[in-house]
């Protein structure tokens, strides 16, 4: 009887605790998706304005194909770092993920040349500075 007092009144601990947010610089569970829904939300409104800048460079032949794969490269390694869980996307996330997904295949010599590259990318920058719509049959998704 002693045991389910006192479990109990534990029970009561926290949840007066959890009402009031006491909860000692310790993150509640709400407080935790709320906080992860703002640093994905952050993290997509940063690394697509940073992707704006390097693709409209790399279109403008001013950063080369090894420059922007490798930029690539490292929104993907921050992806790898960030502590998302199952959130559902934000708004303009699947149009970043195509825009990186398709630098990753079409950054090349060869597709530069056969002029696929400028086309297709041209369109994804359009896409990503809100002057298109991404088609619904693009694909964005997380890596």
């Amino acid at each position: 009887m002693r045991g389910t007092n006192l479990r109990g009144a534990f029970c009561v601990l926290i949840a007066t605790l959890a009402h009031k947010k006491l909860h000692y610089g310790l993150p509640l569970i709400a407080d935790v998706r709320v906080q992860e829904r703002m640093n994905l939300k952050s993290f997509i409104q940063e690394e697509k304005e940073k992707l704006i800048s390097q693709l409209s460079q790399y279109l403008s032949q001013n950063i080369s194909n090894e420059e922007i794969q490798s930029h690539v490269n490292k929104v993907f390694d921050a992806w790898e770092r960030m502590e998302i869980d199952n959130l559902a996307y934000q708004e303009g996330e699947k149009e970043f993920w195509c825009s990186l997904w398709a630098i990753q295949h079409l950054a090349s010599e060869d597709h530069w040349q056969e002029g696929v590259t400028q086309k297709d990318l041209g369109f994804l920058l359009s896409v990503l500075k809100g002057k298109s719509v991404l088609p619904e049959s693009f694909e964005g998704r997380r890596p």
